[in-house]
């Protein structure tokens, strides 16, 4: 997983992309609570943009399956005002 930026400012997008490999899903989590367009299914190849509206550090969690194998990727992101 990776992200457009690491820092930015309150009403700023950042794009979250990741790849994952013979996986069958992926679940979504973490981030601002209450934001949409990162919770929940994702597809196990895309891209997912994000606007956080309040300051603070956020992790974006990505947990892929395939059986009974996991991934799981993370990326941290700092918000300032």
């Amino acid at each position: 997983m990776s992200a457009s930026a690491h820092i930015i400012a309150v009403g700023q997008t950042v794009k979250l992309s990741w790849t994952s490999h013979n996986a069958s899903e992926c679940e979504a989590s973490g981030g601002q609570k209450g934001q949409s367009g990162w919770d929940g299914t994702k597809p196990t190849k895309g891209s997912s943009n994000v606007k956080p509206s309040k300051a603070g550090e956020y992790t974006y969690k990505l947990v892929c399956s395939s059986g009974s194998l996991l991934a799981t990727a993370e990326e941290s992101l700092t918000v300032v005002q």
